[in-house]
């Protein structure tokens, strides 16, 4: 009797062990990826910063031949907005980049940190220097996701 009992009380301990893995290695991130006004993928062969505002140091720097970028979104405003800047030997182009967004706190186990997923809402444009336009192509930014905004550039 005492062996059933002990053998029960083991299976129920084990049972209750948290066995989750957390996600600590994966990050959420907007993927931003670049078009050209085709739809062909494109890269940008010139130099690109991507600033948030309100940050001092920039998300992307001096980032060379990139098809697409993830971004961190902040987690508790519902608007981010993005400076873009592309650059070459004799210029300087920019576009800003506003992200109107949902966030939505993401609980796996009391062993892991919250996550911050978003649901987009709309992205739109300030300026259009080197961008044509914007489109959201999968709202739901998340762990391993697709792209979730496409980015359109004039040609040259």
């Amino acid at each position: 009797m005492k062996k059933a009992l002990f053998i029960l009380l083991a299976s129920l301990l084990c049972w209750a062990c948290d066995d989750i893995d957390c996600t600590l290695n994966n990050t959420v991130e907007c993927k931003l990826a670049f078009y050209d006004q085709d739809g062909k993928p494109v890269g940008i062969l010139d130099t690109l910063d991507v600033y948030a505002e309100g940050l001092d140091d920039p998300l992307y720097n001096r980032a060379t031949k990139q098809t697409n970028l993830g971004i961190p979104l902040s987690y508790y405003k519902d608007r981010d907005t993005l400076q873009l800047v592309v650059y070459g030997k004799d210029y300087m182009m920019e576009d800003w980049l506003v992200i109107e967004k949902e966030n939505i706190e993401h609980f796996e186990s009391l062993n892991c940190p919250v996550k911050m997923f978003h649901t987009l809402k709309s992205v739109s444009l300030m300026s259009n220097e080197f961008i044509d336009s914007v489109t959201i192509n999968y709202p739901n930014v998340e762990y391993n996701n697709g792209e979730n905004i496409k980015i359109y550039l004039h040609t040259r």
